[in-house]
């Protein structure tokens, strides 16, 4: 559950840089709120989160934008990557699991898994 709410967080920051580099003019937090399906104090911490790792965001009222210099870090797609690397050995052990289905509750895993 944490590694999920990570990948989440990972995932909608590097939305966010995206955003915002292909917006030369910033982006309101309430247009980031309603693309990322967040509330706008989840905005403001994530761009706070950004500042601190280095991003170089600029502020103009209620916009925020990355000055235009900035590349985004060839790391990012290696966490990403990694990240999805986990998830595919975590289902492909899900998946070995001796699947029991007696049709009412949908499926479960013997053994007790899903219980």
């Amino acid at each position: 559950m944490f590694n999920d709410r990570l990948r989440c967080k990972l995932v909608r920051l590097f939305k966010m840089e995206e955003l915002m580099l292909a917006t030369p003019g910033g982006v309101k937090a309430v247009e980031f709120s309603k693309r990322l399906g967040v509330n706008r104090r989840t905005v403001y911490r994530d761009i706070d989160v950004l500042c601190e790792i280095g991003v170089p965001i600029w502020q103009d009222g209620a916009r925020f934008g990355i000055h235009g210099s900035y590349k985004i870090p060839d790391y990012r797609n290696q966490v990403m990557e990694r990240l999805d690397g986990v998830y595919a050995r975590i289902l492909a052990a899900i998946r070995q699991l001796p699947a029991v289905c007696d049709g009412s509750e949908g499926l479960s895993y013997a053994g007790g898994y899903g219980e």
